[in-house]
């Protein structure tokens, strides 16, 4: 019976552990810029559902179906980080020209 209850202690304290660790994530994500470039941007049920449950946990989301725009957007940014999404092909257009903006993650 003694045993039984270190377990479950080790359990509950993996689970508290697992908790602060997401409410720590999600509060340093709130810190960047999410960047999402998609042709398909609000063409599909997939991609509305992804942004909804992004924009909980993300204070700035900005998505894009145009290259040019992403780009523009992404090299105007000098003191934020900014993580980006890219879609499709679209990332063999978009990665050469922004693979050295120090903001990217």
């Amino acid at each position: 019976m003694e045993n039984s209850k270190q377990t479950l202690s080790t359990d509950m304290y993996a689970s508290n552990c697992t908790t602060t660790t997401t409410a720590v994530t999600i509060r340093s994500l709130e810190s960047f810029v999410l960047v999402w470039l998609d042709r398909n941007m609000d063409k599909t049920d997939d991609n509305l559902k992804s942004k909804r449950q992004l924009r909980r946990i993300v204070n700035c989301l900005k998505t894009f179906d145009n290259a040019d725009r992403c780009i523009n957007y992404i090299l105007d940014i000098k003191d934020e980080q900014i993580f980006l999404i890219v879609s499709g092909s679209l990332a063999e257009q978009i990665v050469p020209l922004i693979e050295q903006v120090p903001q990217l993650q």
